[in-house]
């Protein structure tokens, strides 16, 4: 448990930096910039999201440590985290919609996808390295032997997550597809029911 806390405490700690970083920025709050939907304060994936992974990590990190993985299980997870984030920071890039702490504006790149990761914030870049991160814990609970209790708590705050998600895109974004969060929410039951089976 004291792993776990000290991870959900990181957590914690990640947040506070990416507003504190998003202030000095000038992307902390939309201010008199309209155009800015995802600044620090409405994006909130991050500002309510990463607490309840705090939470989330409480539990799913004591599963993890008391598994036992072999350290090339945490690479291959970081791995994994790694290209799920780059897949997802792509796929927000050049959507004005995603414009906020994480994406200022599209004027580093010029426009060309190949040059997306010029647009990034640093905000942004501490929340791609805590995507990673977060990406690879939960592969690695996902993986570990979890006892029921844990699979609910966790199952349960990631469906808060989800639905705090896709409220944001369609009360600030205005992109919300209703498609892709009922498959979100179909994986999550099939995750769950996989791993309390």
């Amino acid at each position: 448990m004291e792993t776990s806390l000290i991870v959900a405490l990181g957590t914690l700690g990640v947040d506070v930096l990416e507003g504190i970083i998003s202030y000095f920025e000038g992307t902390f709050r939309r201010g008199s910039d309209r155009h800015m939907h995802m600044a620090f304060c409405w994006n909130w994936a991050i500002c309510v999201g990463i607490p309840l992974f705090a939470l989330v990590n409480l539990f799913a990190v004591d599963s993890i440590v008391q598994e036992g993985f072999p350290w090339y299980d945490y690479v291959l997870s970081f791995v994994a985290g790694w290209f799920v984030t780059e897949k997802l920071f792509k796929s927000w890039w050049n959507k004005d919609e995603n414009l906020g702490h994480v994406f200022r504006n599209w004027e580093q790149s010029g426009g060309d996808s190949r040059l997306w990761s010029e647009d990034i914030t640093l905000a942004g870049v501490v929340h791609y390295f805590y995507m990673t991160a977060q990406t690879a814990i939960l592969i690695l609970f996902l993986i570990s032997f979890a006892d029921r209790l844990e699979v609910l708590i966790v199952g349960f705050l990631f469906f808060v997550f989800l639905s705090i998600q896709n409220l944001q895109a369609k009360v600030v974004q205005r992109s919300f597809n209703g498609f892709v969060f009922t498959l979100e929410l179909m994986a999550l039951v099939v995750v769950a029911v996989w791993k309390l089976w």
